[in-house]
């Protein structure tokens, strides 16, 4: 990935970041918010949801890619020591931002998860023999 567009990329995330912040704040939001206020505040989410719906959209279909290389080559789909790798850049990253790094952890625990099933769904089929059919 290119220096620029993992800069927009890390934007995109740290924006989805602080907003999940900004949401745990809301639910503590005095009670005398205006609807107005309130409706505001979600119609700006929702860009960020999309931005980030696509780019874990985008991740998954490289899991996808990277099930069938390890189906194939019949390589593990849990590698604890690539999972850390991946945890200590993004809290890294979280850090250098001035984004809290346990929450950058907890979100990219999750995704990592996401990424794994859709890595065993292909050495599942690979094993059983059957092909994986993909939209």
């Amino acid at each position: 990935m290119s220096g620029e567009n993992s800069k927009e990329r890390w934007g995109v995330l740290r924006r989805a970041l602080l907003v999940t912040g900004a949401v745990s704040i809301a639910g503590c939001m005095d009670v005398g918010a205006s609807e107005t206020e309130r409706t505001d505040a979600d119609s700006e989410l929702a860009p960020v949801d999309e931005e980030i719906l696509e780019l874990i959209d985008e991740r998954m279909a490289i899991a996808d890619e990277i099930g069938r290389i390890k189906a194939r080559e019949g390589l593990p789909v849990e590698v604890p020591e690539q999972e850390s790798v991946v945890l200590d850049r993004v809290a890294d990253d979280a850090t250098s931002e001035g984004v809290d790094p346990d929450l950058v952890r907890a979100v990219y625990r999750d995704l990592l998860e996401m990424s794994k099933d859709v890595q065993r769904r292909h050495v599942e089929d690979e094993n059983s023999g059957e092909e994986t059919v993909t939209e």
